[in-house]
């Protein structure tokens, strides 16, 4: 839980960063990619994920059953992995909804600015998510029991 706390918080600080360089070069261009294609992006890294998911799963499998290796840690971690994704992409969804609400950006100070900053840092943290989990497949091949 903490590692999660730690790397979303990396992620936050990121994702201000690339927003703070968008506003200085006057680029708008990260936020119309991701207005335009961030939920399609997250769906198909949800979709690469779960397929690297039964990948490595099937292999764990026949470890398992050669070996007895034990690899709930690892099971758990898939299963959290996925549940994580998807509350990225309801985040995105809420997020893309207030930026375009010219009611809640029109009465709430600098909120599309921090708005912004968040849903650059959902997109990150869902490409994280997936380096994270291709890192399994190397370790799952390397895997010697």
């Amino acid at each position: 839980m903490i590692d999660t706390i730690k790397t979303f918080s990396m992620m936050i600080l990121m994702g201000a960063a690339v927003r703070l360089v968008s506003d200085w070069i006057d680029s708008h261009y990260i936020m119309r990619f991701l207005d335009s294609n961030l939920i399609n992006l997250q769906i198909a890294l949800l979709a690469i994920n779960t397929t690297t998911a039964g990948v490595v799963l099937s292999r764990m499998r026949e470890l398992i059953d050669k070996t007895g290796a034990n690899f709930n840690l690892t099971i758990s971690a898939f299963r959290k992995s996925t549940c994580e994704q998807i509350f990225l992409i309801f985040s995105s969804i809420t997020l893309l909804t207030l930026i375009n609400s010219t009611i809640f950006t029109a009465n709430v100070p600098h909120s599309k600015t921090a708005l912004e900053c968040l849903l650059i840092s959902v997109f990150l943290t869902s490409l994280y998510n997936l380096y994270d989990n291709a890192k399994s497949i190397f370790i799952i091949i390397g895997y010697r029991g």
